[in-house]
């Protein structure tokens, strides 16, 4: 909450266990008291929380210490805006998450141009990029792919279709990234949808781009879908 509603004339309320009976909650006179707190609690979980690698296949999902690093970089990054100094706090946080000992690495064939979707599929659930997840199946999970996906779904799955990529985002890519391709479709892109090839077209896009990564679907229906972070994130 912090980052869309605390800046530098105020923070959000701080709730912990010392005042959680009080009634009136004053806002800290900058979002930067927020952001150590957040810090101090995250720190708190990355002494506290075991390895990724140390949980049994029943255990996987919850929250692992690489999880606590991971979001320590990320408070670090939206702390950076107020404090330059904390740009050094973002790579050292993203160091721990790759030398904690868990085995946090790219994935690697050879193919960069499927290693960085790949993360997505099934069979990558937990894979070594993988830091944290909402772990989703039939039932309940994230509900981030339909937000992102076609809003007249192609006839086959309606999505809301929310969230489209910016011709800004489009261009920040540089040329040979790989990453741009698994990230954004563009119209009369080839993309897989349920297990048949198509081209991407839409009457609902904003921008003439779709988001392909969490919410393109390559596989049959039914198939469990994972919203995650990985390592190439960031």
């Amino acid at each position: 909450m912090s980052q869309y509603y605390g800046d530098q004339r105020a923070g959000v309320p701080i709730v912990t266990d010392a005042n959680m009976n009080e009634i009136k909650f004053v806002r800290p006179t900058h979002v930067k008291e927020n952001l150590a707190q957040i810090e101090g609690d995250l720190l708190k979980a990355a002494e506290l929380l075991p390895l990724v690698n140390t949980y049994g296949a029943g255990d996987l999902g919850r929250a692992h210490k690489d999880a606590a690093y991971a979001y320590l970089a990320k408070t670090n990054l939206q702390w950076a805006r107020y404090d330059e100094s904390k740009w050094t706090q973002v790579v050292k946080y993203c160091d721990m998450v790759t030398n904690s000992g868990s085995g946090r690495k790219l994935i690697n064939t050879g193919k960069p141009e499927t290693d960085f979707a790949s993360v997505f599929y099934i069979e990558n659930n937990f894979s070594s990029e993988y830091i944290f997840s909402v772990v989703s199946n039939k039932i309940q999970g994230s509900i981030l792919p339909a937000v992102l996906f076609e809003n007249t779904g192609y006839g086959l799955y309606n999505g809301w279709g929310y969230f489209h990529p910016t011709l800004e985002l489009y261009n920040a890519f540089e040329s040979g990234d790989n990453r741009k391709k698994a990230t954004i479709l563009e119209f009369n892109d080839t993309f897989t949808l349920f297990g048949l090839d198509r081209k991407y077209y839409s009457s609902n896009s904003q921008t003439g781009f779709q988001f392909k990564v969490y919410a393109t679907f390559p596989f049959s229906k039914g198939s469990t879908f994972k919203s995650k972070w990985r390592l190439s994130d960031f």
